[in-house]
């Protein structure tokens, strides 16, 4: 029988996940975002790394007709350490994405 152990399934609760500057976000973006940020957690899970808290933050900047850029800020707190990992782009996926990535990296790397 195979182990489990530092698997994450999805019936096993995910850590709060805060979200901030999203409040001008089209509610079926923000669905997706949402989602793309569960699916993140639970990867981070699965590698064994608990953690209470996940924190994406956007900014818009550069709001410039067809020229809008997002800074997404990415953190996740666990007991005594916060890491984090920022990434801008045009595209609110894409960069909400590539800083997900981007810290999962960082995690597999303490592993």
């Amino acid at each position: 029988m195979p182990s489990n152990k530092g698997k994450h399934t999805f019936s096993d609760p995910l850590p709060q996940i805060e979200y901030s500057g999203f409040k001008d976000i089209e509610k079926v973006d923000m669905s997706q975002i949402q989602k793309t940020s569960e699916e993140f957690a639970s990867k981070v899970l699965g590698h064994g790394l608990s953690f209470r808290l996940l924190s994406v933050r956007m900014k818009s900047i550069h709001k410039v007709e067809n020229n809008q850029k997002f800074e997404i800020h990415v953190a996740i707190e666990g007991v005594g350490k916060i890491r984090s990992a920022e990434v801008t782009d045009k595209n609110i996926f894409k960069a909400l994405d590539l800083a997900c990535k981007k810290l999962l990296v960082e995690v597999q790397k303490e592993r």
